[in-house]
């Protein structure tokens, strides 16, 4: 059974074979004997458009996708089903406790974080199942699965504090002799371990704090003394690894550094860090083993008073984000920044103008090139939200010395100047932009910090916008095209609320319903839903992604309405003198632009300006959104050539 599902979690994931829409989908998905099986009944007269599933072969792929990957079992009645519409087929397989599967592996591709298996056998009872623990790396998408299940707001995934979700109880490691309870035994070892240290502290020797420091620090970073325990005591390795992070990692940061914390002070802080692993042990006993569907996901809460609650402070965990996306005094957190913005925004960065002859990395001058500024007003004033968040994440705020991933550190006049690539006029220079030196409208600082990221994800249109392309990459196919237009129509109305699960059902149910999910291999490049019903074809036509945002965003101004308005007609294509298709365009000295000659410059438009007018504004003149321009800087780019 584990077998079973690691190899339907893969798929769904990954969507590398059967059914799955985060690939093209695979010919057995359309069960061409469905339509003449005796099986049928009724159903045998059932005219299938070409290409299109049958309905039965439909029910199937809608099973295999909307209960991850476990398909139609022997509890389901199929001639039960023919007779159902579509949306109730769709609503009944979504109330269905493994559709809570579906939406975790789902929210695990959005945020940028698949994993090949959700569910492996249990250590302590083989015949069921807990969820893997890189799961549990992503509280949010633990949170948004629950919300979906549950009829709660599925944009609790953007909150700033996430709950503390954790695997259940693992058969216990006997540190030493098998005669012992072995989970008795390791919490023996904590209570050693965490004695020691406060012995140190509370020796007379000269050197005492330094010394019981010197063993804070190496638990910090690698968990030798006591947290290693925890861990073989069958705890969450995210407990270990927090308790190692937020307790310790306090002391070593705070405590051992600062001159004016005595020996006997930091005996008081171990005594209450040792209270909190009391707590913490304590709660094993309550613990489930199990969990075979999100709601059964259990939460850990720790708080002793004067001691850091063990709870995730944002949605990002160490093995989550922080290892994965790790600073440097190179990249200055924008390894970071990128991520934000491929993941909620749709945004991948790739450099969105036309590189100079030296690549614009001339006399290291990359950040403030004009050739690389497309991405660095993105990159760095979101880079600059991280800018107290140094190794593993740990925040240096109200501190001396920061230290970066690679070890390097900075302190006194170094650190205030690495503060400086994010400060003018005493002012921080962070948060998104819409355009250079322009800020997001949707950005509301209260202290522009990474904690304002988490309203503005729950603020701003380009979000959701995102989220529902995601979700039709996911469900429909990764490598399909999309009208604009039907997607805007597919995400209408969905906000932040307690109705929010309401609606993300509602958009799903829509795509499970499309032409493209029943279509049995869909082609590469085309559009199959189109708002009004229908998708025209033909050289003359613009793809339909890109016609939307053309029409969205160019055509009041560039239109056959207007014609020679700006040397462009930028809603449909011409047959150009050389027979290829392209726009009308004129250039600066009035004659015909070619293709290539008119994509080029329009890429120079939308992303530095007028290219005969330098510092001249990027078009169009009220923007678009980051995945918008994307989609037609590529276009453009892959129709054209130097």
């Amino acid at each position: 059974m584990i077998a079973r599902l690691a190899s339907r979690a893969l798929r769904a994931s990954l969507g590398l074979t059967l059914c799955l829409g985060v690939a093209v989908w695979a010919q057995a998905c359309t069960a061409p004997s469905d339509a003449t099986s005796p099986a049928n009944g009724a159903q045998t007269s059932q005219v299938v458009a070409e290409g299109q599933l049958s309905k039965r072969a439909w029910i199937k792929k809608a099973a295999e996708v909307l209960r991850n990957g476990e398909g139609i079992g022997p509890d389901d009645n199929m001639d039960e089903l023919m007779a159902l519409s579509e949306d109730a087929i769709v609503d009944r397989f979504m109330a269905d406790a493994r559709f809570g599967d579906t939406m975790l592996a789902f929210n695990l591709y959005y945020l940028s974080r698949p994993v090949s298996q959700l569910k492996e056998s249990s250590s302590t009872d083989p015949t069921r199942t807990v969820y893997t623990a890189a799961v549990h790396t992503m509280p949010q998408a633990i949170r948004g699965a629950r919300a979906m299940v549950s009829g709660g707001d599925y944009f609790d995934m953007y909150s700033a504090v996430q709950p503390f979700f954790l695997s259940p109880m693992r058969a216990a490691t006997a540190p030493d002799s098998a005669s012992v309870d072995p989970r008795t035994a390791n919490f023996d070892k904590v209570r050693e371990g965490i004695a020691q240290l406060r012995a140190m502290a509370a020796s007379s020797e000269p050197d005492a704090k330094k010394s019981a420091c010197m063993y804070i620090e190496a638990e910090s970073r690698y968990g030798y003394l006591i947290s290693e325990y925890l861990d073989r005591a069958g705890f969450d390795p995210l407990v270990g690894r927090s308790v190692r992070e937020s307790w310790f990692g306090a002391l070593e940061d705070n405590d051992c550094p600062d001159p004016n914390v005595t020996a006997v002070q930091l005996v008081g802080k171990l005594d209450l860090l040792r209270n909190g692993l009391e707590v913490l042990m304590a709660q094993a006993a309550v613990l489930p083993t199990t969990a075979n569907n999100v709601g059964e996901i259990a939460t850990l809460s720790v708080n002793v008073p004067g001691l850091a609650p063990l709870s995730s402070s944002t949605p990002f965990t160490q093995p989550g984000f922080w290892d994965s996306a790790q600073n440097s005094s190179t990249n200055f957190n924008r390894r970071r920044a990128s991520y934000i913005w491929k993941t909620y925004l749709c945004d991948d960065l790739t450099p969105l103008a036309i590189p100079s002859p030296d690549g614009g990395h001339s006399e290291g001058k990359h950040g403030s090139a004009p050739e690389c500024a497309a991405c660095h007003y993105k990159l760095d004033p979101v880079a600059a939200l991280f800018r107290y968040h140094g190794k593993r994440g740990r925040s240096y705020e109200e501190r001396t010395r920061f230290v970066f991933d690679d070890d390097t550190s900075l302190s006194g006049p170094a650190y205030q100047g690495y503060l400086d690539n994010w400060r003018k006029d005493g002012q921080w220079i962070a948060g998104v932009h819409k355009a250079p030196n322009i800020l997001h409208d949707s950005w509301r600082p209260t202290e522009n910090k990474l904690s304002d990221m988490w309203g503005f994800m729950k603020r701003a249109p380009e979000v959701r916008s995102c989220l529902v392309r995601r979700m039709a990459e996911y469900f429909l196919g990764a490598n399909q095209v999309y009208d604009g237009a039907w997607l805007a129509e597919v995400k209408a109305d969905l906000k932040p609320g307690a109705g929010s699960s309401a609606k993300v059902k509602g958009i799903i149910r829509k795509l499970v319903t499309s032409r493209t999910f029943s279509t049995s291999n869909p082609e590469h490049g085309k559009c199959y839903d189109c708002l009004g019903g229908t998708c025209t074809e033909g050289p003359d036509k613009l793809p339909c992604e890109v016609n939307y945002i053309v029409q969205t965003h160019c055509g009041s101004c560039h239109s056959e309405n207007r014609p020679g308005y700006m040397r462009v007609t930028l809603t449909k294509l011409v047959r150009l003198a050389d027979g290829t298709y392209g726009f009308d365009h004129e250039g600066p000295d009035g004659n015909k632009l070619t293709r290539n000659q008119s994509f080029r410059r329009i890429m120079q438009f939308i992303t530095k300006g007028d290219p005969d007018a330098p510092g001249t504004r990027t078009m169009p003149p009220g923007g678009m959104d980051s995945g918008e321009k994307s989609i037609l800087y590529k276009w453009l780019e892959r129709n054209s050539t130097e």
